[in-house]
């Protein structure tokens, strides 16, 4: 599905043009990400939006794309790197004044190596640790977030257990 392109002297892993607009947020965005995390120092200027969605406008190296394509593949550009603001995967430049440059967050580094860490940056926003327990935010949701579901269940009902045995003064389990 992705093929290098070169774009301005930059080899991009991005799949060809046409297949862009076609693909969803959810799609693109790993994608994206892999090729934010290894942008170099000479191509700093690809972590901003505005110049990193722009980059389909010369057809420079590629055959000539009309406009309604060239805008909904910058559309779903745009919206994989929204994708990836909203999983914490890149975050605004504190470094820069302008909208729109970004750096790519210690998470979204791990992410772009894994699949397991991009798929557990997606499990985090849907499953945020204040939707739980204080009591069930320590070993319950650190399995959960590695998807260790057996044993997230095992680790609450444990806080469940020490919690009514408390409530009850009985000592022992199973009584």
């Amino acid at each position: 599905m992705t093929s290098e392109t070169k774009r301005d002297g930059y080899v991009s892993k991005l799949p060809p043009i046409a297949e862009i607009a076609s693909m969803t947020p959810e799609e693109l965005a790993p994608v994206v990400l892999r090729e934010l995390a290894n942008v170099g120092p000479m191509e700093r200027g690809r972590l901003n939006l505005f110049s990193y969605c722009n980059q389909f406008d010369a057809d420079i190296h590629a055959p000539f794309q009309p406009l309604q394509e060239r805008a909904r593949t910058k559309q779903a550009l745009a919206e994989a790197f929204a994708c990836l603001h909203q999983l914490g995967l890149i975050a605004a430049d504190p470094d820069q004044t302008s909208y729109g440059w970004i750096f790519v967050t210690r998470r979204g580094r791990q992410a772009a190596e894994s699949i397991a860490a991009f798929s557990q940056a997606e499990l985090r926003t849907k499953f945020p640790p204040t939707i739980f327990h204080i009591d069930l935010r320590r070993a319950a949701y650190d399995a959960l977030m590695r998807g260790n579901f057996q044993q997230a269940v095992a680790e609450a009902f444990r806080v469940l257990e020490v919690r009514v045995r408390d409530a009850s003064g009985l000592n022992g389990n199973g009584v």
